[in-house]
């Protein structure tokens, strides 16, 4: 097919991409579908039905306006509609988090095999959305820090779900707080927030986050496996933010920081 004829040809637009309205509305649908369902059979509490569904509505509100800047396609694409589904598995995740929160008491196996199933589904399609997107040539800054977002927003959602387990304690948090708080040091300090350079070893860590806490989540592996699983998860992920901190530290003080 021709550039000229592709419908994912790079062009600037001022409006949405083609697609963009239609995949909001299936995947908000079936979060509020599955929220619905499962809440109203499970007796949930207000939290599980407002935090997806508020959740979502600040996810669309937040995406819109940035799409016709930083997503230079024709189409929304399949890569973002996967995206988008794992921000919704999050946000269901989140829900159920919250509702639990509220003094539910311990988590019982059936649960735990459920959010350790969606939690294995959303690690899945993570695997699958870069590939579709460099493979189509639908690969933008948009989808990038998407991808980034929603990732990080996973991670403590299920660093939430580990210490609820009580098979690790609540430092086990700090797996999914680091990033954030590696985003507010550089607001204070903007040669933390300079661009890094691509890392193997960054990408390996992070991946590495999700296999510990799917391993914590199993309802098969013991507190004592999970504290050290857990343990080793967050001293390598210290060590790698630790890493970019020091690159920053020796490239980028001296260097104005890019706007945007």
């Amino acid at each position: 097919m021709s550039s000229v004829d592709s419908p994912y040809q790079h062009l600037p637009r001022r409006g949405l991409p083609t697609g963009t309205v239609p995949a909001l509305v299936a995947v908000g649908a079936a979060l509020g579908t599955a929220v619905i369902v499962v809440g109203l059979s499970q007796r949930s509490g207000p939290a599980f039905f407002l935090t997806p569904v508020v959740g979502f509505a600040l996810l669309a509100a937040l995406m819109a306006p940035r799409l016709p800047e930083h997503h230079r396609h024709q189409t929304f694409g399949t890569p973002n509609a996967i995206t988008l589904v794992r921000a919704a598995v999050a946000l269901f995740l989140a829900g159920a988090l919250s509702d639990h929160a509220f003094g539910k008491g311990s988590i019982p196996p059936s649960t735990l095999w459920t959010v350790f199933a969606l939690a294995a589904i959303a690690f899945s399609l993570d695997a699958i959305d870069g590939p579709i997107a460099r493979r189509f040539g639908l690969a933008s800054a948009f989808g990038a820090r998407f991808d980034m977002e929603v990732d990080a927003f996973l991670v403590l959602v299920l660093t939430g779900w580990a210490a609820e387990t009580e098979k690790v304690g609540p430092w086990v948090l700090a797996i999914g707080l680091m990033r954030y708080a590696f985003v507010a040091a550089g607001a204070v300090r903007p040669w933390i927030a300079r661009p890094l350079p691509p890392s193997f070893r960054r990408k390996a860590v992070c991946v590495l986050q999700f296999f510990v806490l799917l391993a914590v989540l199993a309802p098969a592996v013991p507190a004592g496996a999970a504290a050290v699983i857990a343990g080793i998860g967050l001293l390598l992920l210290a060590w790698s933010f630790a890493i970019d901190v020091g690159w920053g530290w020796r490239h980028g003080r001296a260097v104005p920081r890019e706007a945007g």
